[in-house]
């Protein structure tokens, strides 16, 4: 049931204002692979619609990067309309070879790839009559630019699977990025969570909602594959790095050489890593994402805070500390 707590202070801003909207709250999902979370939440959009009363959330449009991810498939099954941006096409319509990858990221190149998507999406909700009132980051994998981020500032939430109030000596998340939960494992963390946080120019360092509940690591095991990388000489480490990079058709340029490196291989192939990538998705990945969909559709977070800056959470108008709302505090959810 829709409700707006009075204690909101009146200087911050609610993601979204149920009370100011009638229906569902509309959500445009972004997804480039299995779009395992997007089926998630299709799931608990369906769920919703069963309870009267409960008005909740619908996914009103997808948009995906890659002609093989399932957002197609989705799109066609469940009747969604699909925004569908290739980089690579468009990098080869301004003149370029898209198998460069430095041609992919030129800064102007992806910019103006991103105004392109946000042209596009505008023009689907225009002519499909659809609002936009949050955007869902779902195994995107793109970094979104300016024009995305400025257009839905405050209302583009992405998932992140790594703990990230957990920071460095200056200040900034310490797991960050494609390899964040190897990171954390190396790194001897007892548990791994998923952050779900508004994107903002700074990858993985947005606002945080919500902290899922942990899922216990096995340190020991990860802690003696670590050991038994370190008795490999480095000429041996490299060989082997190397035979992975041609087998996998790394380009050189994303080419890595070092003990994490070999580490990151090995891990990969004996499979330890991607089990526990794989369980945070079902224990922690989809039931904060679900969790902070549900509740921005409830009304219950905002945005408190100058532009620019990062702003303060706020919770059924209590204030955060920088880690959001932490599932396993809440006795129901």
């Amino acid at each position: 049931m829709k409700r707006i707590d009075e204690k909101i202070d009146a200087m911050s801003e609610l993601i979204y204002d149920p009370n100011k909207n009638a229906g569902p709250m509309n959500v445009v999902a972004f997804g480039s692979g299995s779009c395992s979370t997007i089926e998630k939440m299709l799931e608990y959009q369906h769920i919703l619609d069963q309870i009267p009363g409960e008005d909740g959330f619908r996914i009103t449009a997808l948009v995906t990067n890659s002609k093989r991810s399932r957002a197609h498939e989705i799109s066609r099954r469940e009747g969604i309309p699909l925004i569908y941006n290739n980089l690579w096409s468009f990098v080869r319509e301004q003149g370029l070879d898209p198998k460069v990858k430095a041609n992919r990221d030129l800064p102007e190149i992806r910019t103006a790839f991103d105004e392109n998507t946000k042209d596009l999406l505008l023009q689907a909700a225009e002519q499909n009559k659809f609002s936009i009132d949050l955007v869902a980051l779902a195994g995107y994998m793109l970094i979104v630019q300016k024009p995305l981020l400025d257009h839905f500032s405050g209302r583009m939430i992405n998932s992140h699977p790594a703990d990230l109030s957990i920071l460095n000596p200056d200040g900034t998340p310490k797991y960050t990025g494609d390899d964040a939960v190897f990171d954390a494992i190396i790194a001897e963390e007892e548990v791994t969570r998923t952050s779900i946080h508004i994107a903002r120019k700074k990858v993985d360092q947005g606002e945080i909602l919500v902290l899922s509940r942990p899922l216990k690591v096995d340190t020991d095991g990860m802690s003696e594959l670590y050991r038994t990388c370190k008795y490999v000489d480095k000429h041996t480490q490299e060989l082997f790095l190397q035979q992975d990079y041609t087998a996998r058709k790394v380009p050189e340029e994303e080419q890595e050489f070092s003990l994490d490196a070999f580490c990151r291989m090995r891990a990969r192939k004996i499979g330890w890593v991607g089990l526990h990538q794989e369980l945070q998705k079902e224990r922690c990945d989809y039931p904060a994402y679900l969790f902070t969909i549900e509740e921005i559709a409830n009304g219950k977070f905002s945005l408190e805070g100058e532009e620019e800056k990062l702003k303060t959470v706020l919770y059924d108008g209590e204030r955060m500390p920088y880690r959001g709302v932490r599932l396993d505090d809440l006795k129901k959810t």
